[in-house]
């Protein structure tokens, strides 16, 4: 008769309540005792992966409330898109992965068009640190600064397109067609209402 043997391990990982969301409020807090803090010291607890590995959580209250900011953030959007557009938009499912992909999408678009105003003349290669990533890649589109989308799903980029109406009126969110007639999704970074019409009507 066979016998099966079955090996349990144990995983380990950090966490830290670092402040994600640009929610209102105060920052976050723990506490901890001494004693706690000097039994870790003794062995070998890393303090500085903690603070700087630490994977990010949010109370139940913090979720409650970004889940409501995140909804009132898709209500807005999705007026916007019926008053453009006649097609049918789906509202997406609100998720705490949502709410951290919509901020953190903000952030790296805010660094993208400051880095673009700062650098006019040549923003792809001054102080850029995004076109090094695979799913963010800097290009030009019909001369103007843009940011080509891989790797991203429908539902993150229909996410994608509700964070640049909500919050960034001078980028355009296109779908191009590409080589072997396959579709690029593009950010490009307009000067003005007529250059962001022009450029929507040509595609």
């Amino acid at each position: 008769m066979m016998k099966f043997c079955l090996t349990c391990g144990r995983l380990n990982f950090y966490i830290f309540p670092r402040k994600e969301l640009s929610v209102e409020g105060p920052t976050d807090e723990f506490l901890c005792q001494t004693t706690s803090i000097s039994f870790l010291a003794k062995y070998q607890f890393d303090f500085n992966a903690c603070i700087h590995e630490g994977i990010s959580y949010l109370s139940k209250t913090q979720e409650e409330e970004a889940l409501q900011n995140l909804c009132s953030v898709y209500e807005n959007a999705l007026l916007g898109f019926s008053s453009e557009f006649e097609e049918y938009v789906e509202i997406p499912t609100v998720r705490t992965a949502d709410v951290f992909f919509t901020e953190r999408m903000k952030i790296r678009f805010h660094e993208w068009r400051e880095n673009v105003l700062k650098y006019p003349e040549d923003p792809i290669l001054k102080g850029n640190d995004c076109g090094q990533n695979v799913d963010f890649q800097m290009v030009f589109f019909k001369m103007h600064p843009a940011i080509m989308l891989n790797g991203f799903t429908s539902h993150q980029l229909k996410l994608t397109q509700l964070v640049l109406r909500k919050y960034f009126k001078d980028l355009l969110y296109l779908c191009v067609s590409g080589e072997n007639c396959s579709s690029q999704k593009l950010v490009v970074y307009t000067d003005s209402e007529e250059d962001r019409a022009s450029l929507m009507v040509r595609n």
